[in-house]
């Protein structure tokens, strides 16, 4: 399956109230249920920053665990490492219990 990111979210996915999550993560969501491999285009996109990728993929990571994601949802071009380190650092706070 491909998403161009830019027809949910525009050209600026900045903000983690930014009201086409659900639906994305939905679609992603069903997608990586259903044995797909998500390519994510991010051609037209101008900013993506931590706080939208971890609304939008830090449910997911928690159901289905980060190798899982990191395996199947693939991002063109791919993200910037820092993205990817802090999306991975974001997913380990979730899943942490309470001390």
């Amino acid at each position: 399956m491909i998403i161009d990111l830019r027809d949910y979210a525009g050209e600026f996915c900045s903000s983690r109230t930014d009201p086409s999550i659900p639906a994305l993560r939905q679609c992603v969501r069903n997608a990586l249920l259903q044995g797909d491999i998500v390519q994510v285009s991010r051609k037209r996109i101008k900013s993506i920053t931590v706080s939208f990728l971890d609304e939008w993929l830090g449910p997911i990571i928690v159901e289905l665990g980060l190798e899982r994601v990191r395996k199947e949802v693939r991002f063109d071009p791919p993200l910037e490492p820092i993205l990817a380190k802090q999306l991975e650092r974001s997913s380990r706070l979730r899943t942490q219990q309470p001390g």
